[in-house]
């Protein structure tokens, strides 16, 4: 599914921006497609099956008003029927192949002053039936497949921070202008994430592009994804009905994956009891409410007091931290979350604990009463025992 999914994405590609007039169909044509796939560390590899394909669509200017089509080759390959797309916005046709030589002998290309020649037949509301035809050929000289889309920093591409801008860079194609490129990122159902521009409008890339900037929040964080760049060359459009063309193209898919997003955490409340502080006394319990959070599980949250660590968190329980063991003086508290091996540090919240207030038990000139703790007596000088009130 994947490989259809972006081959008829790739058809789209090539001429939204060629559809000129006010038809039932805007574009029509057929596609030959080579796929390959690149791991980093190597260079682009044909896919070990179906990496060759081709492909005719019509794309309709308004739901079903195209309502069959076909597509037959000037050889002896039989007539293909498209099929409709659930919402009536196109009908196409795919076959894929192993080899180049089994795409080649069912729709080949042709030779210099022998193009093979594809009539599109396409039934409409309002056009009634249009048989257009169209060649792999630019002026008449048979088209080439492209170079290679080969990526140069796929090895960066592995580790994409997702909240900052991301340039990916791919080697000269020695194309021209006229060829058109276009990067799609989709994830692991072909939804599509993110692309460049369409060809033709601005910013849009062609055969001389080498990189193309990710602005930063364009990606999903940690997720594993899929890009493609794929090149293509188009042969002389037919314009007798709408906008009908043929174009050679190679697309290179190769995986890329963003960093998942550090967690978040805060310190929000500081309080004993009932009573919200940043001044406490010795021995309080100290209550730090703490707020956590992130895209992956939190596995650890530390807290500090004074930059020491006081206490290690690992089942989940991070609502709060308590602390009772502060000593007199300006204690500064922090908390450091992890997850997915990335972590994040609370601002930190600083705090006083003071003694609590003296009781004054002897007066100025008062007789104070002691004895040895060795062999203390039974009473004193006036027959009291020494537990009395008195002292």
């Amino acid at each position: 599914m994947k490989s259809r999914r972006h081959f008829l994405f790739t058809a789209g590609m090539l001429l939204m921006a060629f559809s000129l007039c006010a038809s039932d169909v805007g574009y029509w044509g057929v596609i030959r497609l080579w796929q390959l796939e690149q791991m980093p560390g190597s260079s682009p590899q044909t896919l070990p099956s179906g990496a060759y394909a081709f492909n005719s669509f019509v794309y309709n200017n308004a739901p079903f008003a195209c309502t069959n089509a076909t597509v037959k080759p000037s050889n002896s390959t039989p007539l293909q029927t498209l099929t409709n797309s659930p919402d009536g916005s196109l009908l196409f046709f795919v076959e894929f192949f192993d080899t180049e030589s089994a795409l080649n002998s069912k729709y080949p290309v042709g030779s210099l002053f022998n193009l093979t020649r594809y009539t599109v037949t396409m039934y409409t509301v309002n056009d009634g039936v249009q048989a257009q035809d169209v060649n792999f050929g630019l002026l008449g000289i048979p088209l080439s497949w492209p170079n290679t889309p080969t990526i140069s920093n796929l090895a960066a591409a592995q580790a994409i921070d997702s909240q900052q801008n991301f340039t990916l860079t791919w080697s000269n194609l020695n194309g021209s202008s006229l060829d058109i490129v276009q990067l799609l990122i989709v994830d692991d159902a072909s939804n599509v994430v993110f692309s460049s521009p369409a060809p033709f409008q601005a910013g849009a890339l062609n055969g001389t592009s080498t990189s193309y900037l990710i602005p930063a929040g364009s990606l999903p964080p940690g997720t594993n994804l899929w890009g493609h760049l794929t090149i293509a060359k188009p042969g002389t459009p037919n314009t007798s009905y709408a906008t009908g063309i043929a174009a050679m193209g190679k697309d290179t898919r190769f995986r890329i994956a963003t960093l998942a997003l550090p967690p978040t955490v805060a310190i929000t409340n500081v309080f004993n009891g009932a009573n919200s502080s940043m001044e406490f006394l010795v021995g309080q319990v100290i209550t730090n409410q703490l707020q956590v959070s992130g895209a992956s599980p939190v596995t650890n949250l530390d807290f500090f007091v004074d930059g020491v660590l006081h206490l290690r968190v690992t089942n989940g329980n991070y609502g709060q931290v308590l602390v009772n063991d502060a000593l007199a003086g300006t204690h500064t508290f922090q908390a450091v979350a992890t997850s997915s091996g990335m972590s994040a540090t609370s601002t930190p919240v600083t705090d006083t604990v003071t003694n609590p207030p003296l009781a004054l038990w002897l007066t100025n000139g008062s007789v104070w009463r002691y004895y040895a703790a060795a062999s203390p007596p039974t009473n004193d000088a006036q027959g009291r025992p020494w537990t009395h009130p008195a002292y």
